[in-house]
């Protein structure tokens, strides 16, 4: 995950937005 240059604060919001696919439904996938 070096390639963001965001190891804490990139991480964190891939982290979110994998949890808000599965959850699935706000972004109409």
């Amino acid at each position: 995950m070096g390639d963001y240059g965001y190891d804490d604060n990139g991480a964190f919001v891939i982290f979110l937005i994998l949890i808000l696919l599965l959850l699935g439904g706000d972004f109409g996938y």
